[in-house]
């Protein structure tokens, strides 16, 4: 089992977009697996 986070934050031109709703974007991932 592993797992990992992040958080992005948008800056500049990028987060003056008119399609930009949140300027912070936070990830996740988990990940599972099987070994036989």
């Amino acid at each position: 089992v592993r797992g990992q986070a992040g958080v992005g934050i948008l800056m500049g031109d990028a987060a003056d977009s008119p399609v930009v709703v949140d300027k912070v974007q936070p990830s996740g991932m988990l990940l599972v697996g099987y070994r036989f």
